[in-house]
C-alpha cells in the first residue's frame, strides 16, 4: 500500500502488516506536501495505539521504532530528540533488538 493513499483513506483500522512501511516509505514522504508530513506522525501514532490495544507487541516495537526515526531524521519538530529517544525506549521495551538498541545510541547523539 502507498502511504499517502492510507493516509489519505486513513486506512488504519485493516492494517495488521504494518512492515511495508518502512524508513525509506517515511522518506519518500518527506518531498510531499505539509498535509502528508504532518499527518504521516499521527497516522503512525494511530497504529501504534491500535497494535497496543491488541498486544501486538512486535508491532508496537516497529512503529515506536518508525515514530522515534520519522520524528528524528524526518520532521524534526521542536524538542523532536525527547520525544524520538522515547519512542526508542519503547521500542525496546517491546523487543528488545540489535536493531532498536544501536537506533537509541543513535539518538542519544543528538541531531
Amino acid at each position: 500500500m502507498d502511504l499517502k493513499k492510507a493516509i489519505d483513506l486513513f486506512y488504519v483500522d485493516e492494517i495488521y502488516d504494518i512492515y511495508w512501511i518502512t524508513e525509506n516509505t517515511l522518506g519518500e514522504i518527506s518531498s510531499e506536501d505539509d498535509f502528508y508530513i504532518n499527518n504521516t506522525y499521527f497516522y503512525l501514532l494511530n497504529l501504534y495505539y491500535l497494535h497496543l490495544d491488541k498486544k501486538n507487541y512486535k508491532e508496537v516495537a516497529y512503529l515506536s521504532y518508525l515514530i522515534s526515526y520519522y520524528l528524528f531524521i524526518i520532521e524534526t519538530p521542536f524538542g523532536s530528540e525527547l520525544i524520538a529517544q522515547k519512542y526508542a525506549e519503547y521500542a525496546i521495551k517491546y523487543d528488545d533488538c540489535k536493531k532498536y538498541r544501536e537506533w537509541l545510541i543513535y539518538v542519544k547523539q543528538g541531531n
